[in-house]
């Protein structure tokens, strides 16, 4: 028997108790069984579960929020064991040292994640955020920039370490400082413990603003903080209230306030200056795990026939098949003031060139629960009998377009509606796209549902779809994006190193440069928002919307 198992983190969801996901590597030819064994720090193994043979992965549950613990696994059948497979150490403390070198905060997370928030005193007002994933003996390396004043010159920190014995030890080693970690972890309990461990939260909207916060259950918490620009914005101890909340001036006239939910499993905050709300920051409690998703994209425009038909194309992320519940509204648009809905739509289905569904009126074939799960997803009731078209949908995860096509000779206002009915964040919505000619703006909405903002790419392109071939391009896109019913950002030209890279990790195909195409890279909250297209000179012409959540 032959047994060479490598034990993975999968993912660590803390509550009040703490579970991780564990996989490993089966090399094992004819084993019966398997045995995972744990310890806490250096305690002697005991047996946590018996697993029938070809098991990969088991789920330990009701682990304390701080602690160490070792896994290990063998493998045995009736002529005896395995060696036991490699040690995986895996850890959730707080650290902090305070010497006359540096002020640092730590947090070590059970799914591997490190943060060390650093304030050196060779360099003063500069900070350093770090963020590795340890391996399997519980070893991290890598780089990190400073965080500095607008126009001052950063410098790149290496930084390394491991944890021993439950002590993390480590350097941050730069041209022009140096400092060494040897500290163990904080004490475990205190008034604040409900609030205690590492939140990030990401400035809504556009620009590269995050706030790192390290909450110690004694009551203090550290805060590092950037702006919109990637530039230090604050950086101090700071006191945490019985409920959760900091209140803190960074700068003259300002005020951040930050509040910790782990209820909710989110953190919050508000920076406030003369005028009023100059940014707003969100994101997930410690390790809660983000449930955030797209949940609805829906494209309104011009539908007929032949080359009128409307086609919005999406894609599924991987995962399990996703139900969707896909609506093509011509009819039901004229109660909400629509003039010249499209009378008779009919809607199809396509996975490439193959037509895997339609449906002519949303009505029949009837019993197809297509109101139960409108009702489920927050849909608008379609009227008895209109002829309106839907669709109830299981899709595996993939790319996929819907078309939309009058029966009749006369085009009209069409609406696509896609909505996740599956209530699973296992496979996603990840990418709406429409291609259609803009005569009037153009329209397209999506949700957010979850605990978390979500990064999204948005891009109104006109004149770069002429590489392809088409003809007739919209020519100076102009793109807005409003929250509800009021705008919030706008975009006439696309620009931008991040904006290039997000295209680049989201499958988009790449603007050329100085090309007069729109695009916003936006963090946004949970909510409704929508995407109007026009044209800044009011021409008209071809336009291809898109809406990527970024990875």
């Amino acid at each position: 028997m032959r047994s060479l198992l490598l034990l993975l983190v999968l993912g660590a969801f803390p509550a009040r108790a703490a579970q991780v996901a564990l996989e490993w590597d089966d090399n094992s030819a004819n084993e019966t069984g398997f045995r995972l064994e744990r310890r806490s720090g250096t305690s002697a193994w005991t047996a946590l579960a018996n697993l029938p043979a070809n098991t990969v992965r088991h789920t330990d549950t009701g682990l304390p929020r701080r602690g160490e613990f070792g896994y290990r696994i063998v493998a045995f059948n009736a002529t005896g064991e395995s060696a036991p497979s490699n040690l995986l150490e895996l850890g959730s403390q707080l650290y902090v040292q305070e010497t006359a070198a540096a002020t640092v905060a730590a947090a070590r997370q059970y799914s591997g994640r490190i943060v060390i928030l650093a304030a050196l005193t060779a360099r003063p007002g500069r900070g350093l955020a770090f963020e590795a994933r340890t391996d399997a003996a519980g070893a991290f390396a890598g780089t990190a920039t400073e965080l500095v004043a607008t126009g001052a010159a950063a410098e790149r920190f290496t930084v390394s370490g491991r944890f021993v014995a439950g002590r993390l030890v480590g350097t941050l080693r730069g041209a022009g400082a140096e400092v060494y970690l040897d500290t163990g972890p904080a004490v475990a309990a205190g008034p604040s413990e409900d609030y205690a461990g590492y939140h990030r939260a990401a400035m809504l909207g556009t620009g590269q603003g995050v706030l790192h916060a390290i909450a110690f259950p004694n009551g203090r918490c550290r805060l590092l903080g950037a702006d919109r620009d990637g530039n230090l914005l604050d950086q101090a101890w700071v006191a945490l209230s019985p409920s959760g909340q900091i209140t803190r001036s960074p700068a003259a006239d300002t005020t951040l306030a930050l509040t910790f939910n782990p209820s909710a499993g989110s953190v919050s905050a508000v920076l406030s200056g003369r005028f009023g709300t100059e940014a707003e920051f969100a994101g997930v409690f410690d390790e809660a795990p983000v449930t955030s998703r797209l949940v609805n994209l829906s494209v309104r425009a011009t539908a007929g026939t032949g080359t009128e038909v409307l086609i919005a194309g999406f894609a599924v992320s991987g995962g399990p098949a996703k139900s969707l519940l896909l609506r093509g509204i011509g009819p039901a648009l004229g109660p909400f003031g629509v003039p010249g809905a499209l009378a008779d739509p009919v809607l199809s289905l396509f996975s490439g060139n193959t037509r895997l569904a339609t449906n002519d009126d949303w009505g029949t074939p009837a019993g197809t629960g297509i109101a139960a799960a409108a009702t489920a997803v927050g849909a608008f009731a379609l009227a008895n009998g209109s002829r309106d078209a839907a669709l109830l949908q299981n899709v595996a995860p993939g790319t996929y377009s819907t078309h939309v096509a009058g029966k009749a000779a006369a085009p009209g206002a069409a609406l696509i509606e896609i909505y996740d009915h599956s209530g699973s964040a296992a496979s996603r919505l990840v990418n709406l796209s429409a291609l259609t000619r803009v005569d009037s703006p153009l329209v397209v909405g999506f949700a957010i549902q979850g605990n978390g903002p979500r990064r999204l790419l948005i891009r109104a392109v006109g004149p770069a779809l002429a590489t392809f071939g088409v003809v007739g391009t919209l020519p100076d896109p102009s793109l807005q994006v409003y929250r509800g019913d009021t705008p919030f950002l706008r975009s006439e030209d696309w620009e931008g190193v991040p904006v290039a890279a997000a295209a680049a990790a989201s499958g988009a195909f790449p603007l050329p440069a100085g090309s007069r195409d729109a695009a916003l890279l936006v963090t946004l909250a949970p909510g409704t928002y929508s995407a109007v297209v026009n044209d800044r000179g009011l021409g008209r012409g071809v336009a291809l919307v898109e809406v990527y959540d970024v990875p």
